[in-house]
């Protein structure tokens, strides 16, 4: 009896990873100031793990395909520019895999001091996030990562 459970739930597990499976096409724009940055070089961290790299065109954008149901960080950076960076989480509800589609801007500006006089190298973004209300990926523009 164990076994035949063990193996039916095996089975649902099954279907309900599968269910899920598919990914987040993350369209970017990579300005400097404003201006559109090409050849900028973007890196994807996997929070469980992994790093992957995406280059921007001549005008500034790029395309990365992120597995659903994980968490991202994703940065870039200049010389003399603060890193941006954005939290993107592809977890989606039951039954709604497949294959979505988000843009995101990555804005550098040049590195400021905090109230200790400090450079300030690095500067979030916000991120990405599915809404159950509108039953798509967004984009927010407060750091995800603290919600």
């Amino acid at each position: 009896m164990v076994k035949h459970f063990v193996i039916l739930s095996l089975v649902l597990f099954g279907f309900a990873s599968h269910a899920q499976e598919g990914k987040l096409m993350l369209n970017g724009n990579v300005t400097k100031e404003g201006e559109p940055l090409g050849e900028a070089e973007v890196k994807i961290f996997r929070l469980d793990g992994g790093l992957k790299y995406s280059y921007a065109n001549n005008v500034g954008t790029f395309v990365a395909s992120l597995d659903l149901n994980s968490e991202y960080v994703v940065s870039v950076s200049e010389k003399g520019h603060a890193t941006r960076t954005i939290t993107v989480v592809t977890t989606v509800p039951e039954g709604l895999g497949g294959e979505h589609t988000q843009t995101v801007t990555l804005d550098l500006q040049r590195m400021r001091k905090d109230y200790k006089g400090n450079s300030i190298r690095e500067e979030t973004a916000g991120g990405v996030m599915f809404n159950e209300g509108t039953r798509s990926f967004v984009t927010v523009t407060r750091d995800i990562s603290r919600i």
